[in-house]
């Protein structure tokens, strides 16, 4: 099994390997982008029932604006029944990457959800295999951490 593209754009690209919807942001998150989100993580869910969302931050580590980050907290609060965790890979570089994973670590003690801030997309793996409730398929993929990675590593889509 690998991921499965379901959407990309020069600014991120949405996948999924089974139940693990996966994102790939290359820039901040817009109101386009967040309206691809809802719409594949609706569908996942319909498909699946529950998801596992995992997100790898490539170069886009400053936060949203006010109303993205309330329109977030929002369907957050609305798929939070069919979702597993939330899993956040910070692989850019920098300054303002050290600043976004300890901002991500820190909300990962204050969220309602079950929320990982792992170092590497390996690790990753990991922590989905081991979210309470996840199914058979995803906890024997054996070659998921190679999958996210090449998913992870495609180019960058040109506009």
């Amino acid at each position: 099994m690998s991921v499965t593209v379901l959407e990309e754009t020069p600014n991120y690209r949405l996948g999924h390997v089974g139940s693990v919807f996966v994102t790939v942001w290359f820039a901040e998150l817009d109101d386009a982008a967040l309206d691809a989100l809802d719409k594949h993580q609706k569908a996942l869910v319909d498909k699946y029932g529950k998801v596992t969302m995992l997100s790898v931050v490539v170069n886009a580590t400053k936060a949203p604006g006010p109303e993205l980050r309330e329109r977030l907290k929002k369907n957050t609060d609305l798929l939070a029944a069919h979702r597993l965790g939330n899993i956040i890979v910070v692989t850019a570089k920098g300054m303002s990457a050290i600043i976004a994973r300890s901002f991500l670590a820190m909300l990962t003690l204050i969220s309602k959800e079950t929320m990982r801030v792992p170092a590497t997309l390996a690790a990753a793996a990991e922590e989905v295999k081991k979210l309470p409730g996840q199914d058979a398929a995803t906890i024997s993929n054996t070659r998921l951490a190679e999958e996210l990675e090449a998913f992870a590593s495609l180019p960058r889509p040109k506009k």
